[in-house]
């Protein structure tokens, strides 16, 4: 995802759900103000307003909770689907860079459950490997974001052993 590419269709996957978002925060706020509305009015209103209202909150809570959650698996299956895409591609630029540079393994230690220890900074390969990937794969650019800080070198993905 580090990525041109990568950053291009993550902000365009986050873009089209922005408006689900927005709905969903109205939407919470309105309930927020149902539930505002029946604590205060409590000792005034009857019985028959306080369960009405009761039950606008719940069968509002319970839609927007639905809502939510079918808009999450839908978001995250492009998600998916666009991490799936970058890697294919990636893997083919690891690849070449791997042959070209005499590497006969290349790790990926982001995960803690590696059984990877430790491996020297200079081992680290993913800055060359974005570089390729975006000279390989330059149609898709974002517009500039600002710069995160790099992750501690000795645990990133992409650490490698030469042969």
């Amino acid at each position: 995802m580090a990525t041109k590419e990568g950053t291009a269709a993550g902000s365009a996957v986050n873009t089209k759900y922005e408006p689900k978002k927005a709905e969903f925060d109205r939407r919470t706020h309105e309930i927020q103000t149902l539930s505002d509305q029946l604590k205060k009015g409590s000792a005034t209103m009857s019985d028959e307003a306080k369960d009405k209202l009761a039950r606008d909150i719940d069968a509002k809570t319970k839609s927007l909770q639905r809502d939510t959650q079918d808009t999450s698996t839908d978001y995250e299956e492009e998600m998916s689907k666009v991490y799936q895409s970058l890697g294919n591609k990636m893997l083919e630029i690891i690849q070449q860079y791997s042959y070209q540079n005499g590497y006969a393994v290349v790790l990926d230690v982001s995960n803690q459950q590696t059984p990877v220890i430790w491996a020297a900074p200079s081992a680290n390969i993913i800055a060359d490997i974005v570089r390729l990937y975006d000279q390989a794969h330059p149609g898709l650019a974002a517009p500039a974001a600002p710069a995160k800080p790099a992750p501690p070198k000795a645990i990133t993905p992409g650490t490698v052993k030469k042969q």
